[in-house]
């Protein structure tokens, strides 16, 4: 079987700009869910909440029991299961968490740095924005469906969103200054 590589497109920094403007204004960052069902991840109480499509509110997972756990992206694969960029922001500790349709969790993989967005290719490897603050740049980072971590690329700045497109070019939203 043939496999595409993505590559990475940068969109033109006004975009960026609202993107990001978007962001800050934003408390909950939403993303939709397969079987009609709409996700987000709600930064104040580190839950992620599932909306049926008559806008009934359940909460998919919770780690209330740890403040500082914050799911900081959500994507879907195509059989269901739920990945979320997790991060603790007080004492380390992030990871990338994979959640069945019955929210049962599993650590997928662990990564250095705040751990933003989260995309899925065709071929089902996840990538991740891993922002590094304090000591050189952030990176994206490339998943293997095994759960095998690389780097995929470098970013210049700080970064809070990928997507792929249909041709599979995996887009990254940037801020356009180092961190």
């Amino acid at each position: 079987m043939k496999t595409k590589t993505p590559t990475v497109n940068t969109p033109p920094r006004f975009f960026l700009q609202l993107l990001f403007a978007a962001a800050l204004m934003a408390v909950i960052a939403p993303i939709t869910a397969v079987a009609d069902n709409l996700c987000v991840s709600a930064n104040q109480d580190g839950s992620i909440f599932e909306y049926a499509p008559g806008g009934i509110q359940s909460t998919f997972v919770s780690y209330s029991a740890n403040p500082n756990l914050l799911p900081r992206g959500l994507a879907f694969e195509s059989n269901g299961n739920l990945f979320a960029a997790v991060s603790n922001f007080d004492h380390g500790g992030r990871s990338v968490n994979k959640f069945t349709p019955s929210s049962v969790q599993h650590t997928f993989g662990n990564a250095p740095g705040i751990l933003e967005g989260v995309a899925i290719d065709t071929i089902g490897d996840v990538f991740v924005i891993s922002q590094n603050f304090k000591s050189g740049p952030s990176a994206i980072l490339k998943f293997t469906a095994a759960g095998t971590r690389s780097v995929f690329a470098s970013l210049p700045g700080q970064s809070f969103g990928l997507t792929f497109n249909s041709a599979g070019n995996l887009f990254v939203s940037e801020l356009g200054f180092p961190p």
